[in-house]
């Protein structure tokens, strides 16, 4: 499956850590 090449690039728990700060480094929307 090469469909994406970042799939498989990163591990679990180093999407966890850039999901972490992407969501640092992004505004929070989800309070109106």
């Amino acid at each position: 499956m090469n469909s994406h090449p970042l799939k498989g690039t990163f591990q679990p728990e180093e999407l966890r850590s850039l999901q972490k700060i992407y969501n640092e480094i992004t505004p929070q929307r989800r309070n109106p």
